[in-house]
C-alpha cells in the first residue's frame, strides 16, 4: 500500500532503475560476429524501503553492437 500525502513519508519498497552508456570496447558480437567497437551499458537497480536506502543495490553490464544493435550481457 502506498501513503503519499505531503507529509507523511512513502511507506512503500520504491524500486529505481538507471541505465547509461558507461564506454566503449572493441569484442566479437556473437549474434553477427562483427569484430569491432561496441557500446559499455550500465544498468543499476536501487531500493528504497520507508524512505530509506537499502543495500540491496544491483547492477548489471551489457555490450551492444553497433553493427547489428543487439545487446547481449557480460
Amino acid at each position: 500500500m502506498r501513503v503519499d500525502d505531503g507529509d507523511m513519508p512513502n511507506l512503500s519498497l520504491n524500486v529505481s532503475t538507471d541505465k547509461y552508456q558507461s564506454g566503449t570496447t572493441t569484442s566479437t558480437c556473437p549474434k553477427c560476429q562483427h569484430n569491432g567497437e561496441m557500446e559499455r551499458w550500465t544498468k543499476t537497480k536501487s531500493y528504497r524501503f520507508f524512505g530509506i536506502p537499502l543495500p540491496l543495490n544491483r547492477s548489471n553490464e551489457s555490450l551492444k553492437c553497433t553493427a547489428c544493435g543487439k545487446s547481449h550481457k557480460v
